[in-house]
């Protein structure tokens, strides 16, 4: 589960579009409460994207339905990945907000792309076909 820390201010994007930093705190169910995890992690919320979630979670947003210090499902994510650089440093993981039904891998590679990398599962790189399930749930 997600906590909605805060919202910033709407933005504008290259492509006419609008987005939203919205940061979001861990929560780990425990005995039908929630404790906080103390990872936090931001992510870019958009008007129009290829992702329903982000799309659905920008209508709430913007309707009021939802604010910070709502609850939102999902969970911060920590994956593994193929090498890359950023700047002088090589880098071995990538952690990311993912929604309940969202298939968390291929957002990661879809940010790792650009880097010439991929996400790495049991020391294996996962493949298209690996990816056809949502992982968070």
């Amino acid at each position: 589960m997600l906590k909605i820390v805060r919202i910033e201010p709407a933005k504008d994007t290259k492509n006419n579009g609008k987005y939203r930093s919205v940061w979001f705190l861990d929560l780990e169910e425990n005995g039908g409460s929630f404790i906080p995890t103390n990872t936090m992690k931001m992510r870019n919320i958009f008007s129009k994207n290829d992702d329903s979630k982000g799309d659905v979670l920008w209508d709430l947003i913007e309707s009021g339905n939802i604010k910070a210090n709502d609850l939102f499902s999902g969970s911060i994510i920590k994956y593994e990945t193929t090498p890359y650089q950023i700047g002088e440093n090589t880098v071995t993981s990538l952690t990311l907000v993912v929604f309940k039904g969202e298939n968390g891998e291929a957002l990661a590679d879809k940010q790792l792309k650009p880097n010439y990398a991929s996400v790495v599962v049991d020391g294996v790189i996962r493949t298209d076909e690996q990816r056809t399930k949502p992982v968070t749930t």
